[in-house]
């Protein structure tokens, strides 16, 4: 078999064949480039990337924090920790266990303006002035994180609506004499509260993860150009953020089919 580096190779069968090979007599010896490419196409389909990227950003932020050494410059690296954190939160990039950590931690931590007073602080320690445009960029800072926290908390209930709307159309099976099962796609953000959601009803679920081994070209510039964040008519709404547009496509989707059900 000639192996491409998009194909895919599962341990069972790189098994199944050194097992045969083995069997004929045939030497890992003789073929080092194939069992090489073999393993590492095993080993690229039983990586997980969610849990990899988590590892690497625990490295890196226990190696910032071993290098460290005087007070000062553990405290800085905790402010680039929080900084980071507060970036993926104003570009809508959270997970669920961010978002956790986010209502566990409070504005004080995590808030553009709390970071800021700890590293204006950090700076007059070291004898450094602080920047004199740094209220107006707080301003501005504070309304987007004000939004992104609006943003989450909508996401939060909108776990409840997926879930209602599911239910409702397995209602509507189960009445029409159809089997009373159905799959709900949903993103990364919403799996642990629609889960915890089924645990306490007592619903019975399994979660599948689909592995996409390459994403087409067209889909992840949609996805890198935001064009993701789009919806008919936002055209006509200039200058609205990323943030903001999706906040309205979120408003549309979900108040609007609750405007109509109240009457």
């Amino acid at each position: 078999r000639h192996f491409e580096s998009n194909d895919a190779f599962s341990r069972e069968e790189a098994e199944f064949l050194w097992d045969n090979a083995r069997k004929a007599g045939l030497s890992r010896d003789e073929f080092p480039a194939f069992w090489s490419g073999a393993a590492r196409l095993v080993l690229s389909g039983e990586i997980r990337s969610l849990a990899l990227f988590g590892e690497i950003s625990r490295l890196e932020n226990l190696l910032l924090r071993k290098m460290a050494s005087s007070p000062a410059e553990q405290a800085l690296v905790r402010i680039m920790e929080d900084y980071q954190f507060l970036e993926a939160l104003l570009t809508l990039e959270f997970t669920r266990e961010e978002d956790t950590r986010l209502r566990a931690g409070g504005d004080e931590r995590f808030s553009p303006g709390g970071i800021r007073k700890r590293l204006s602080k950090l700076m007059r320690g070291a004898g450094r002035e602080d920047s004199p445009a740094g209220e107006a960029m707080d301003q501005g800072a504070e309304a987007l994180y004000k939004q992104a926290l609006q943003f989450y908390e909508g996401a939060r209930a909108r776990d409840q609506v997926l879930l209602e709307n599911t239910l409702h159309s397995l209602d509507k099976s189960a009445q029409a004499g159809k089997p009373a099962s159905a799959a709900l796609i949903a993103g990364g953000f919403h799996t642990p509260g629609l889960a915890a959601l089924m645990r306490r009803r007592g619903i019975a679920f399994a979660v599948i993860q689909p592995e996409v081994p390459s994403i087409h070209e067209g889909l992840a510039f949609k996805v890198f150009s935001d064009a993701h964040a789009a919806f008919a008519g936002a055209e006509d709404l200039p200058g609205l953020t990323k943030q903001q547009k999706i906040m309205l496509k979120e408003i549309l989707e979900v108040g609007a089919p609750a405007l109509v059900k109240s009457g």
